[in-house]
């Protein structure tokens, strides 16, 4: 709600059509599992909600090699990450925030009402740092934070696409959504978790076969 207020709904392309777990026909244990806790979960986050936020409804989507039934969350939405970061820079450039691209910051030093920043163009010296770099900041602290890197994968546009809302598969592992009449796919860390636990950028072939079967296949 926040970011929606901040923001604005058209400016970050936000839409309310629902989520979905989906189960691998595979998977009983777990989608067993799942449907049986469903209510308990249900019940510990209605004073907020106000109603159930999970129900169990048909496969209306047509997937194939999945469950016949899906877990569904008619609370979550979806938005465009490239138009929300996009929206933000501009409210920060008119606030007069200076953003510098590209720069990577290699060390720091703390001296006495000072921190000395030495990055790999230049340095500089502030009252306050503060590092949100996620998954990049353990090569600055010693702190146990290791980066995650999630493969994606997009089509061409897909006329008369059906498929709305966001739709989680295999304990979170996959992901996929409808965006501009296409399908966006993205995950599969988990064939090769150390692996992916860098931060380096790059593409796969085993996860990007996965991806691409997945997408033809269910």
């Amino acid at each position: 709600q926040l970011l929606r207020q901040t923001l604005g709904d058209s400016n970050i392309d936000y839409k309310a059509n629902g989520g979905y777990e989906l189960f691998l026909e595979k998977d009983d244990l777990i989608y067993e599992s799942c449907i049986e806790q469903m209510s308990r979960i249900n019940s510990l986050l209605a004073f907020l909600f106000k109603s159930d936020i999970y129900h169990v409804v048909s496969n209306r989507f047509h997937f194939s090699k999945v469950k016949k039934q899906y877990i569904y969350n008619k609370f979550e939405g979806q938005l465009d990450p490239g138009k929300m970061m996009q929206t933000l820079l501009q409210r920060a450039q008119k606030s007069g925030v200076k953003i510098l691209n590209n720069v990577e910051v290699e060390s720091y030093e703390e001296l006495n009402h000072t921190v000395k920043i030495k990055t790999d163009a230049f340095e500089l010296n502030t009252q306050n740092l503060i590092l949100t770099t996620n998954g990049f900041t353990n090569a600055l602290l010693p702190i146990d934070l290791s980066p995650a890197r999630a493969q994606v994968l997009i089509t061409k546009p897909i006329q008369n696409l059906e498929i709305k809302g966001t739709f989680h598969m295999d304990c979170g592992y996959y992901y996929f959504r409808n965006i501009d009449e296409r399908v966006l796919l993205g995950g599969g860390r988990n064939l090769d978790i150390e692996g992916e636990t860098t931060a380096y950028f790059a593409t796969t072939s085993k996860i990007q076969t996965e991806l691409e079967r997945l997408l033809k296949e269910v």
